[in-house]
């Protein structure tokens, strides 16, 4: 395009200097703004993304300063509750009472979804044996990653506690998987 054609379509020479000078200098910022814009979205991304990175790095920083005694205790006491008994607990309601807080204080949110599936069951009254052996092995599974990042296979706890495990086997494995699979959907 030459200038002759310019100036048909835009005529900016019928127009008063001041006129004209004032939407060249608009032109300009404009031309100038639409360049800047995918920089500064760009930006604000970058922004947002390092605040989201920096939060998790200080969610994640917490939970390691706090697996102190208070974690191995919290860790310890879930172990317990499969070790020593298989059903229920003659430890009175103000010890579990202080579990399921401490639990859900330092919890990750699978080992809370855990706990609440759990706690629904106790409450219906009917979980079977198999079905507490598989609640507390992922429980302690859960809480064992939580604590150290290490994954433990939920089935090979109930191996460490179950001298019959080969008669049960079926059953702990139905139970483990209703259990993911409930916890999938949450």
């Amino acid at each position: 395009m030459n200038a002759d054609v310019l100036l048909k379509i835009f005529p900016i020479n019928k127009l008063p200097y001041w006129i004209a000078a004032i939407v060249l200098v608009l032109c300009i910022i404009a031309f100038y703004l639409i360049k800047l814009l995918p920089e500064h979205i760009i930006k604000k991304i970058e922004v947002e993304n390092e605040f989201k990175n920096n939060r998790n790095l200080q969610i994640e920083s917490y939970y390691r300063q706090i697996s102190g005694e208070e974690t191995k205790e919290l860790f310890e006491k879930w172990t317990s509750v499969l070790m020593e008994k298989s059903e229920g607990s003659d430890r009175g309601v103000e010890w579990f009472e202080e579990l399921l807080l401490k639990t859900t204080m330092y919890g990750s949110k699978r080992t809370i979804d855990l706990l609440s599936m759990y706690q629904q069951r106790n409450y219906a009254g009917d979980i079977t044996t198999t079905e507490f052996i598989a609640y507390i092995t992922e429980i302690i599974s859960s809480l064992k990653y939580d604590f150290s990042g290490y994954k433990i296979d939920p089935i090979n706890l109930a191996k460490v506690k179950l001298n019959d495990f080969d008669n049960i086997e079926p059953e702990i494995i139905k139970n483990i998987n209703i259990i993911e699979s409930k916890l999938n959907k949450m």
